[in-house]
């Protein structure tokens, strides 16, 4: 059971009795990606999530709980065993931003979700799923991401993220749990943001945003974005044996006997996107996480 600590008696608690750095983040969805990376630059400090020890769970309590810290913590060595960390949210877009204050951490995407939708991912986690390592060259990774994973992130994705971040709570159309699912299959669905792209195209020159991938992560709803690049990542991988087998990407050893039923390019197991999403959610060497680790290492 959870109960309400006042700043004070949180600053005795980790003074004085753990004597540890306590990381509070916003939910129990978020403690074990960041126990990850804490792990991963072998710290040890503590993670916990903020309705531990306030009534909430959301950013609101991180930000409250940190600017009652703030104003408790008299010695500069202190503030060392103390770091909130909330999601970007799209804040620099809806000039959203809390007070500053040195023991908040703000991501720069929309949440840590996020840092996993990129190129680096497949290059480091395509191995994991095949029969073959040899064979995955630079420009295979390179023709996966482009055309079956990135062309998709920067225009469906986009438009998405667009109506969301234009119409916030009142959106109808990429405000819903199944939004995802339809911006995937949905052919009609797909056909109605399409011709909502002159109204979105003024809303982007409005608001000076630029179609590219940083953008993208700031504005996507993170758990969103990464389900649909999970979606086009699985789709891309089940593509490999055709290409292989039409000759679009190196031929492997067995199509090059016209041997198809053993192409090398196979999935080694009947993977579903969950299967994915939990392998790459693992990685904690990415590039795109040390922003993130660097300000961890701050604490003591």
């Amino acid at each position: 059971m959870s109960r309400t600590y006042s700043a004070k008696d949180f600053k005795f608690l980790v003074l004085k009795k753990k004597k540890k750095p306590y990381i509070l983040v916003e939910g129990k969805d978020d403690i074990a990606f960041y126990e990850n990376l804490v792990e991963s630059i072998e710290r040890d400090y503590i993670v916990k999530p903020i309705g531990r020890y306030k009534d909430s769970s959301n950013c609101v309590a991180v930000i409250e709980f940190m600017q009652e810290l703030d104003e408790v913590l008299d010695r500069e060595e202190h503030r060392k065993y103390f770091l909130g960390i909330i999601d970007g949210d799209a804040r620099k877009q809806r000039d959203d931003f809390p007070k500053e204050n040195s023991l908040l951490c703000i991501l720069q995407y929309y949440s840590w979700e996020s840092y996993f939708i990129n190129r680096e991912v497949v290059t480091k986690s395509i191995k994991n799923f095949l029969k073959i390592r040899s064979l995955l060259t630079d420009k295979i990774i390179e023709k996966i991401y482009d055309e079956y994973i990135e062309k998709y992130l920067l225009n469906e994705l986009w438009l998405c993220a667009l109506k969301r971040l234009k119409d916030g709570d009142s959106d109808k159309q990429c405000n819903q749990d199944n939004s995802i699912d339809r911006l995937d299959k949905d052919s009609d669905f797909i056909k109605q943001l399409k011709e909502l792209e002159d109204d979105l195209s003024q809303f982007v020159v409005k608001n000076q945003l630029v179609c590219n991938h940083e953008t993208l992560l700031e504005i996507t709803k993170g758990k969103w974005g990464l389900n649909f690049f999970v979606k086009k990542y699985l789709q891309a991988l089940k593509k490999l044996p055709n290409l292989c087998k039409h000759g679009d990407i190196l031929t492997c050893d067995y199509c090059g006997e016209n041997d198809i039923d053993n192409c090398l390019y196979k999935l080694k197991a009947h993977y579903k996107e969950e299967h994915i999403r939990a392998d790459i959610i693992n990685l904690t060497d990415l590039d795109s996480l040390t922003p993130i680790k660097n300000r961890i290492k701050e604490l003591k």
